[in-house]
């Protein structure tokens, strides 16, 4: 067997031993219909971009149809590309600043604009 097959086996079965330990000692927010619609109605956090981001970043926001809509860009380039992120849960939970980063990330690597809404 493959030492990079070996390694994709041993990581398949930490990523197994994580779910299942997550699933045991914690109980999802999705879990059934009820906890689902209590955590849509819950009041969200803080959409707000980092400081950090807006230190190394251009940071603008405008409202779309009622929604924040933040545009970053590589301070002190021009973005020749554009790029639109969605993040995972947005009608359920706040962007975190772990999508921020990653925004980041997409501006400075791939010279784009990136759009998000929070």
């Amino acid at each position: 067997m493959s030492a990079s097959l070996l390694l994709e086996e041993r990581m398949s079965l930490a990523m197994h031993a994580v779910a299942l330990y997550l699933r045991v000692t914690t109980k999802p927010g999705s879990s059934t219909a009820e906890r689902a619609q209590d955590r849509m109605h819950k009041p969200k956090g803080s959409a707000q971009p980092p400081a950090t981001l807006s230190r190394r970043h251009n940071v603008s926001e405008r409202r779309v149809g009622g929604f924040a809509c933040w545009t970053v860009l590589p301070r002190g380039n021009t973005a020749a590309r554009g790029a639109v992120y969605l993040h995972g849960g947005a009608y359920t939970g706040e962007i975190t600043k772990q999508h921020w980063a990653l925004i980041g990330a997409l501006a400075d690597d791939a010279g784009s604009r990136c759009r998000s809404t929070a």
